[in-house]
């Protein structure tokens, strides 16, 4: 798929298939981070704090201004963390291990689709 899309010249246009798994990957990556911040703190504020953290980290750079200031107010207005176990009906302790689960699952992954995009000189930062 990337070298059709390599071969066709349109790798970084809108739409291709590589930019498009591009995209998937950096949302792999930001729930990897969210999930990581989440398992490192506690408190009410740790679901937004954590959001904000992943969010400049991973998404921040490759957001225009507009899409960075939608993220801001979106990510500032999210429920406190015990309203989201509550809905979700899971204790900390069972969220935890559902967090650490995805950590250990999607870090290969993220490092596999890391080296795929490295092994075609397309690199992972645009």
């Amino acid at each position: 798929m990337i070298d059709k899309d390599i071969e066709a010249g349109c790798v970084k246009k809108y739409g291709s298939h590589t930019r498009n798994l591009l995209k998937v990957k950096q949302g792999l990556e930001m729930i990897k981070v969210l999930c990581e911040e989440l398992l490192a703190t506690e408190g009410d504020d740790s679901l937004k704090d954590a959001a904000i953290k992943a969010y400049n980290q991973v998404l921040f750079p490759h957001h225009q201004y507009n899409i960075q200031k939608a993220c801001a107010t979106g990510l500032n207005s999210l429920p406190s963390k015990s309203l989201v176990l509550l809905l979700l009906g899971e204790a900390e302790e069972t969220i935890n291990v559902h967090l650490q689960s995805y950590v250990t699952a999607s870090t290969p992954v993220i490092a596999y689709l890391d080296k795929l995009f490295l092994s075609k000189n397309l690199g992972i930062d645009w």
